[in-house]
Formats: structure tokens, sequence, C-alpha cells
């Protein structure tokens, strides 16, 4: 089989910025035209190439939404994590834009949430600490705005594991559980490849390695 991976060079991004939004942002909005220049080259280089139906992106590729559009495709947001936490993550966002309540409040609070994608209420206290650092979180929020802007939501689980999550998602945009997508070799990782990997990224100049984007143009005939 004919291997149709498109590869795209990551440039190097440096930033004195301390604030998540601006760093992340800068590196994705950097790779844009290297994104869209690779999917036109795979689409043009072969008299056979098959047609582009849409993006797949990783949560924080959500710019990557621009160039789904140029290209007149769809786009659609995958989550490695189950129902529950895109769930949630709406949920803070229509608090915090239509409620006017801004769920940092809660830091340290007892409060208990009472979440659609969560069978039972959540203690506050328990939130991951990135919802409550009012930087992180106007920027997890930014980026959940435009979730809804997709055709749909992928996201790693099954209906019969999380189906009160996902009855709940149903509809904002449309969720696909397309799980679960397990790594079945686990337990023959090759855990000196580990160390060999993480001696080479100590050996590189600051700000010179880039975690890879997922950017998955779907092709179909």
């Amino acid at each position: 089989m004919e291997d149709r991976r498109i590869s795209v060079r990551i440039s190097r991004v440096s930033s004195d910025d301390d604030n998540p939004k601006t760093v992340i942002t800068s590196i994705i909005e950097s790779q844009k035209p290297h994104v869209k220049e690779a999917v036109t080259q795979s689409l043009t280089s072969l008299p056979d190439s098959p047609k582009l139906a849409g993006f797949v992106l990783d949560m924080f590729c959500t710019s990557m939404i621009d160039v789904a559009n140029d290209f007149g495709v769809p786009s659609y947001i995958y989550f490695v994590s189950g129902a529950a936490f895109p769930g949630f993550m709406f949920h803070a966002q229509f608090h915090h834009d239509e409620l006017k309540k801004p769920i940092t409040d809660l830091k340290d609070s007892d409060t208990e949430l009472v979440v659609p994608t969560l069978a039972k209420p959540m203690h506050a206290k328990f939130l991951p600490s990135a919802i409550l650092n009012t930087d992180w979180v106007m920027y997890l929020y930014e980026l959940t705005r435009r979730f809804g802007t997709v055709k749909g939501i992928m996201v790693n689980t099954f209906t019969e594991l999380e189906s009160y999550a996902v009855n709940a998602l149903s509809d904002i945009p449309p969720l696909y559980p397309v799980g679960p997508m397990l790594n079945l070799d686990g337990d023959n990782y090759d855990t000196s490849k580990k160390a060999e990997i993480m001696e080479w990224l100590d050996d590189q100049p600051e700000s010179s390695v880039v975690l890879d984007l997922i950017v998955i143009p779907i092709r179909s005939r």
C-alpha cells in the first residue's frame, strides 16, 4: 500500500512571553502556511491524488480551521480523552460567557459543580489546575468557542462506556465516539528508547524543539 502521509517541516519558534495563549498560538499560527503548502503538494503531486474531504485537528490546533476553510472542507476536533472533558469545557465556557460566572472564582471552594456530561456533581477543589489559572482558562475558553464551529467532535470513547456524556453532547456539534483507541503494545515498550529520546531532547538548543502538531487531512476517493 502506498504511503500517503503528509509531512510538515516544523519551523523554530521562540518567545519570551509566559502567557500560554501567546506561546501556543504563535507556534500553531506559524505552521499554517507550511500545512497549507504540504496539503496542496500532496493533492497535486500525483494524477490520481484522492479528494480532500476534511481536517481532523487536535484541540490546540483550532486555528488550522482557517486552513481547512481555505480548502473548502470541514474540520473535526479529535479528543484523545473521553467525552466528559469536552463536555466540561463547553459547560465552563457557557458559565463564563453567558452567566458571567468565572470558574476561577471557585478556586479552593467546596462548591459542587453539576456538569451535564458528568453523572455526579464534581467538587470544585478537584478541578484541574489549568482550569483555575486565569491565563490558561481564558485560552481554553477561546479554543472551546471554536469547537462549536466545526462539523463534529471525535472522542476516544464509546457509547456503552460514557452513555451519559455522549448523550449530553450529541448536538453541540455532533459527537462521534471513535474509541477505544488503545496502545495494545504498551507492555512491550522499549524503555531504553525513552532514555535515548530524552537524552537527544536535552542536547538540543533551548526553544528549538516543538511538539508535532496533530493535523490530519482526510482524503476520499
